[in-house]
């Protein structure tokens, strides 16, 4: 068995910060995340879309939709609490829940220390840069992209009103006390009550194009991701122009992002208290204050909360409207 050569990685240019430079050139630690496997997956972070592609670098998802991402580059932070330095066109930023990963042309993790020679204490947990899409010379280019999925959580086998009544009452049997006065006619699934199937829609519409002396790119996103527990989800609009143009010895351009992102966060902890809520707890009840079925003493002993009551009463949104960018103007002089 023999081994053939490959050079192709070698050859590849990847920005470090102060420039490009062949990959064979580099004496630092440097991850290059391809784009094409990151518009592969759905995911509301460009952390969540590189989970698994990159070594060196640990990422945990948040789970609920719109949550952020954690990422540790080369295992413990440096400085606590500190994720990486984002580098968006050059430009220091975020890449979080308000950034559209199909934008994304490149992406390069910085490492090492010398990543903070560049960047200063910023670095200190790494650097990821990232380069956006731009038009290319040629007429103009539509292109779309949509993908849709389902998402459902894994739910236990929990016992129903007739099993939990006899090996609730055996319980209080063998404790010698009365036993409770359990409502037999309710019979609740509080995993059907608080989880759903979820989705994920992920939209994006792009025109580009460009001559020798100008180019353009637009681009429309939306990202809607319904989640699996109740009152749970997030919807992201964005919309990105990035364009330059040259005349003579200027060229000038920019690149500006909007986006507008809304978040309906989980209320209490629905997926513990699914197991603590008891069968015979009814979902409403008219006879208790604000009409929401609730544990009690004489009847059903819980620590639990009911998740529909708190999904109801409590709603938290969190919603963002965030401009981004940067205006650039050129001069090449030629010296003789």
């Amino acid at each position: 068995m023999q081994l053939d050569e490959e050079t192709t990685s070698l050859n590849e240019v990847v920005v470090v910060g102060y420039g490009t430079q062949q990959k064979k050139d580099l004496t630092g630690a440097v991850s290059v995340v391809k784009a094409a496997d990151i518009q592969k997956r759905q995911a509301t972070t460009v952390a969540e879309a590189m989970q698994g592609l990159a070594t060196g670098v640990n990422i945990r998802g948040g789970g609920q939709p719109g949550s952020e991402a954690n990422i540790l580059i080369r295992g413990l932070k440096n400085l606590s609490g500190t994720n990486p330095l984002y580098v968006i066109d050059g430009l220091i930023s975020t890449a979080n829940r308000d950034f559209n990963p199909n934008d994304i042309e490149s992406i390069q993790i910085l490492k090492d220390a010398s990543a903070a020679a560049i960047y200063g204490s910023r670095a200190a947990n790494g650097v990821i840069i990232i380069t956006t899409k731009k038009g290319k010379e040629g007429p103009m280019r539509i292109d779309f992209s949509g993908k849709s999925s389902l998402q459902t959580i894994p739910t236990y086998n929990l016992a129903g009103t007739d099993e939990f009544a006899r090996l609730n009452n055996m319980a209080y049997d063998n404790a010698g006390v009365s036993r409770q006065k359990l409502d037999l006619t309710t019979n609740t699934d509080w995993q059907k009550e608080a989880f759903r199937t979820g989705s994920v829609n992920d939209y994006n519409l792009t025109f580009s194009g460009g001559s020798k002396d100008g180019s353009y790119l637009v681009s429309a996103n939306y990202f809607g991701n319904k989640g699996t527990v109740i009152s749970t989800k997030f919807d992201r609009y964005s919309l990105r122009v990035n364009t330059s143009g040259t005349k003579g010895i200027f060229r000038i351009g920019e690149n500006i992002a909007i986006s507008n992102s809304r978040s309906d966060e989980m209320s209490g902890n629905p997926i513990i208290d699914v197991v603590r809520l008891l069968p015979t707890i009814p979902v409403y009840n008219k006879a208790n204050p604000g009409g929401y079925g609730y544990g009690d003493e004489a009847k059903a002993r819980t620590f639990g909360t009911n998740p529909v009551a708190i999904a109801d009463l409590e709603d938290r949104t969190n919603e963002n409207l965030r401009i981004r960018g940067n205006l650039f103007q050129n001069y090449s002089f030629c010296l003789i």
